[in-house]
């Protein structure tokens, strides 16, 4: 099930949304209920969603404002707007941040589901774009393989230094042949392998405590934390402050 946040300043509104309507049949669990832009916009900081379905018109942070802080923040979810005014500029405006759809209240059923496994389809597809990358596929029988075993374990090993080029260096190998030689024996990318290593470190890091995401960023091979804090949003979708409240989905197995 893909996570569903709803946005609306009229109580009766999210209401009849969340109880009425068959959100599972789309593939679909509402995860929050919120109704001002501002909530909405520290609970995607705070946890996964995969899809906002939004009032345009609030007090405060109307959705506008919100799909403009979202898209320039890079946080993950699609935003759908919900409105009950039909204005062109609105839509227009709203498209330029990169929403998914505008709808109109009230809602029609077939229109909505529609619009939400059109969403599915793309989020579907993502998924196994990362599931195909993942580490939990690479190196299942080939840990036999002495150039597998010196370059993984010297990655494990080396995650703030690691490279291609060092491991290339290490096993003798032009970093393109590496790189061809890795993906064929392992099923997946160099990169790919050692991303996977790093997030798995570094989520391991940041439920201590007394690791500060500014040095987990440095001992998992970022030297800006701000590239770390992309990468680290990008790979689970939330930030990594999100850890330490345990609201984060498991990391995948990175294989031998």
């Amino acid at each position: 099930m893909y996570r569903l946040l709803l946005v609306d300043d009229e109580p009766d509104i999210l209401k009849n949304l969340a109880m009425y309507f068959p959100w599972e049949k789309g593939g679909f669990i509402v995860v929050g209920q919120l109704e001002t832009g501002a909530q909405a916009l520290e609970f995607l900081q705070q946890q996964a969603v995969d899809v906002v379905l939004c009032d345009i018109r609030m007090p405060g942070i109307t959705g506008l404002d919100f799909a403009k802080t979202v898209k320039e923040l890079g946080l993950p979810a699609r935003i759908v707007f919900l409105s009950a005014y039909r204005k062109f500029e609105y839509a227009q405006e709203a498209f330029r941040y990169g929403i998914r759809d505008y709808l109109v209240k009230p809602p029609d059923f077939q229109e909505l589901l529609e619009c939400l496994l059109r969403i599915k389809k793309e989020l579907d597809w993502e998924t196994q774009q990362r599931e195909a990358l993942s580490p939990s596929l690479s190196l299942t029988g080939q840990i036999q393989d002495p150039i597998l075993q010196t370059v993984t374990t010297y990655l494990k090993g080396n995650l703030e230094h690691a490279s291609l080029q060092n491991a290339a260096k290490l096993v003798q190998l032009n970093p393109n042949y590496l790189s061809t030689y890795f993906k064929e024996k392992s099923g997946v990318s160099f990169s790919a392998y050692l991303m996977g290593l790093r997030m798995g470190k570094a989520k391991q890091l940041l439920s201590d405590p007394q690791y500060s995401v500014h040095r987990v960023s440095r001992i998992v091979g970022y030297s800006h934390v701000k590239n770390f804090t992309r990468a680290f949003r990008s790979y689970f979708g939330v930030p990594p402050n999100a850890v330490r409240k345990g609201k984060i989905i498991p990391l995948p197995k990175e294989g031998p």
